[in-house]
């Protein structure tokens, strides 16, 4: 709760004069990391409008920090099936929202009896981000004592986290966009540390730079887009295999072997 409070107060406060000036001042959408408490204060601040769509490369960075966690990195690194079955379960995110409790259900008899660590990864991913956890409820006053459990809702339900329709339209799963502009910033500075008189050099350079790039496109000449060809064969395969679910020719158990398998192949770990 504290965290959603100073999230409210960075975007209420001075920096708000900022944040209003800019052309969308109404956002309806975003693509945030995997904090609740960030999701929440967006939401206390510009209303429940706002269409939270989670970037897929943090839900598995989330996904690989569990494995961490549960000392599954040995197993994960020396076992092609248990680390298919991880691409797996992140690739849920690729199944439509209906197929989802199938699909956990169907992981659930794919999971690796040992060691039990394995089925606490699921188990988290299962209450995290689509059955939400049992909890016990109080008995109202003057109630006989027993034990009643209820679910509570996840924390991120599946329509912050799911990409399937944005994989099958061609839209973006990731703010990797966003990351590699973070990223190429700091490899022109040049490290973590400069002063304010080098940032301020390199944030004039970098808007003469977008300046450039907005006259080109204001005239219809916009700079080409760099795409690396992996990506784009990623794409392809995995709208192949989108295409290859909907029309009935792969089963949920191919489809998300499949996905797994271009997750992993994908992902440097």
């Amino acid at each position: 709760m504290r965290s959603c409070q100073i999230n409210v107060k960075i975007l209420t406060g001075n920096s708000s004069s900022l944040l209003f000036k800019l052309p969308c001042q109404q956002p309806t959408f975003q693509c945030p990391d995997f904090e609740d408490a960030v999701l929440r204060a967006v939401t206390a601040v510009f209303g429940r409008h706002i269409n939270h769509q989670g970037c897929f490369y943090h839900l598995t960075q989330a996904s690989w920090r569990q494995i961490q966690q549960l000392g599954l990195v040995p197993l994960y690194k020396n076992d092609d099936d248990f680390r298919v079955f991880c691409g797996m379960m992140d690739g849920l995110a690729f199944l439509p929202v209906p197929d989802l409790t199938n699909g956990i259900h169907l992981l659930r008899t794919l999971c690796p009896d040992d060691p039990p660590e394995a089925a606490e990864l699921l188990d988290y991913f299962d209450s995290t981000y689509i059955s939400g956890r049992l909890r016990q409820q109080n008995p109202a006053q003057n109630q006989a004592v027993r034990l009643v459990l209820r679910r509570s809702p996840p924390m991120f339900p599946p329509a912050i986290w799911n990409v399937h329709d944005a994989t099958v339209n061609g839209d973006a799963r990731t703010n990797n966009m966003c990351e590699g502009w973070n990223n190429n910033f700091f490899n022109l500075v040049g490290h973590a540390h400069p002063s304010i008189w080098r940032v301020i050099e390199w944030c004039q350079k970098e808007e003469a730079t977008v300046r450039t790039i907005i006259q080109q496109d204001a005239v219809g000449n916009p700079p080409a887009k760099r795409t690396q060809q992996r990506h784009v064969q990623l794409q392809e395969r995995l709208q192949n295999l989108c295409r290859d679910l909907t029309t009935g020719q792969k089963t949920i158990a191919e489809y998300l072997c499949g996905v797994g398998w271009n997750i992993r192949l994908n992902h440097q770990y």
